[in-house]
């Protein structure tokens, strides 16, 4: 039981340092919005243990951003199909309920291609967005520690 208690205190204790707390903010803020959902904790997962970051920080930031996955969704798949063309001018209940009368598989190929092009707008905004996050957490932490400790 000591044992166990002592690998989770490793875990928790893993990656407190400035910039690593950093990273955990700004890809846990960013992975958490990504547009298919029920993915992103086991994204945020892999990740944190890719780059050997504090998974128990990453996952909590995750989670407190989850509701904005929601908001974005529909933002991400109009994006997307107003880039890669589709009918009309994006996303719409007249599109999904005409694709769905024509069958389930119509709907499906819609429903992927959907989630296809949002990856990719996703992406577009991803690479920029963490590494502003990045950049606006770690000198936020190194000001405020520094404040602190004053």
């Amino acid at each position: 039981m000591k044992k166990k208690l002592k690998e989770l205190k490793d875990i928790l204790k893993q990656g407190l340092e400035p910039s690593q707390i950093a990273w955990c903010i700004s890809l846990g803020l960013v992975c958490g919005v990504f547009p298919v959902m029920g993915t992103t904790t086991i994204l945020v997962a892999l990740i944190a243990l890719v780059f050997r970051l504090n998974i128990v920080l990453i996952q909590l930031i995750h989670w407190l951003v989850s509701p904005l996955q929601l908001l974005l969704l529909i933002p991400f798949f109009q994006l997307g199909q107003t880039w890669f063309g589709g009918e009309g001018s994006g996303i719409d209940m007249e599109l999904l309920k005409s694709t769905w009368e024509k069958g389930w598989i119509d709907a499906s190929i819609l429903f992927i291609n959907l989630h296809k092009q949002a990856v990719f707008v996703w992406i577009l905004f991803a690479v920029p967005s963490v590494l502003f996050i990045f950049f606006v957490s770690k000198f936020s932490l190194k000001f405020f520690g520094k404040r602190n400790r004053t």
